[in-house]
């Protein structure tokens, strides 16, 4: 469990699947970044079951609580191209009534750290849509600088969009952590 002034970020338990599942599966709520994918809950609780409880070696999810025990999203590590020696991190706030609020800024900040001090790695990357300014602001104010961009790299919600590829490296990460 890692826990922040605004924030905790803990394991997801079997007890929560159910509510995330259908958190995450809200169309109408999870905003215009995230995927748009409708899981099957049998295969959202086999998979939780199959990789130890959303933990693997290349695969990690944390749930995202406020301070009043709400959950609030999901932050997640995960190899996007196997030969780099770096993880993506990609995030969600379920709820527009829970953006705004400085719950993701503090959570990556939270997960930014333990990764770099729990895993051997050089960089840590996030990508987004260039119209995404409030996640843009978040990576930014956790270090992660613009790298560059994928073109039509997406197909969403009927269209192609492009992606910025944003990185933070260890070697930046530690003049941030040991301020």
């Amino acid at each position: 469990m890692l826990k922040g002034k605004k924030v905790i970020l803990r394991n997801l338990e079997p007890d929560d699947l159910s509510e995330v599942y259908e958190l995450s599966n809200d169309m109408t709520e999870i905003g215009p970044y995230w995927p748009m994918m409708l899981r099957a809950k049998p295969k959202f609780i086999e998979s939780y079951n199959k990789n130890d409880g959303n933990w693997t070696e290349n695969y990690g999810q944390l749930l995202i609580l406020n301070k009043e025990n709400k959950k609030v999203g999901v932050i997640h590590y995960f190899k996007s191209i196997p030969y780099t020696v770096g993880y993506e991190i990609g995030y969600m706030l379920y709820k527009d009534e829970d953006r705004g609020k400085g719950y993701m800024s503090e959570a990556l900040a939270l997960f930014r750290d333990f990764l770099f001090l729990s895993k051997n790695i050089t960089r840590l990357q996030l990508c987004y849509f260039p119209e995404n300014i409030p996640s843009i602001k978040v990576g930014e104010k956790n270090g992660f600088r613009k790298e560059g961009k994928l073109r039509q790299a997406v197909y969403h919600r009927g269209k192609y969009y492009d992606l910025l590829i944003c990185s933070l490296l260890r070697k930046e990460w530690e003049k941030i952590y040991n301020k």
